[in-house]
């Protein structure tokens, strides 16, 4: 299964270069897994890119899942509630090292 890794800035400035890099995997009919294990920031603009994306890949019956999620990835999807859209319910969660995590 091919891997499409996530930047680690998807802010508003890079939804356009999300859009482009997203629009190569759209129409690839081979099952696809999706990395935002790196992901530290997220703007709504990329993720409305990622779900559109994310919903025309299911619409044309093409396999697409998580290989990876990151917490701030999640966190941000989840607030929108695009859970279900973007299917991160089952998704694996991406490890927090200790120097990552806030007292």
């Amino acid at each position: 299964m091919d891997t499409v890794t996530l930047q680690s800035d998807l802010g508003i400035e890079s939804s356009a270069g999300l859009k482009d890099m997203l629009a190569t995997h759209v129409a690839v009919d081979a099952p696809l897994a999706v990395d935002g294990a790196g992901v530290q920031r997220v703007h709504t603009a990329s993720l409305q890119v990622l779900a559109a994306w994310w919903q025309a890949r299911t619409l044309h019956a093409r396999e697409t899942r998580w290989a990876e999620i990151g917490e701030p990835l999640r966190a941000a999807v989840r607030t929108l509630g695009l859970d279900s859209a973007l299917a991160i319910t089952d998704a694996p969660a991406h490890p927090t090292s200790p120097m990552e995590r806030t007292p």
